[in-house]
């Protein structure tokens, strides 16, 4: 059985709508950000500023740690977002 065999139920609400991004560039930048900004060395290659004791070389990266799978759920859920038939 393939999906477009699938009945689609009618008359009921779909998902709550999310304010997420739907422009595909736009959640291409979030995926590419990350890598950016971790892979140019020369943007975080110092000392200073430090951090509570830390230097800038390792804040910034722990950083990234923690930001990159915020953009990457916010990139799965755009491109993974149920679009309208026939919609461009």
């Amino acid at each position: 059985m393939t999906m477009a065999s699938v009945p689609t139920p009618r008359g009921r609400p779909g998902p709550p709508s999310r304010s997420l991004p739907s422009n595909p560039r736009l959640l291409s930048l979030c995926l590419l950000a990350p890598c950016v900004a971790v892979l140019c060395v020369p943007l975080y290659a110092g000392a200073s500023p430090s951090l509570l004791g830390v230097p800038f070389f390792y804040w910034y990266q722990l950083a990234w740690a923690l930001i990159s799978p915020l953009l990457l759920v916010v990139a799965y859920a755009g491109f993974n977002r149920p679009r309208a038939i026939g919609a461009a």
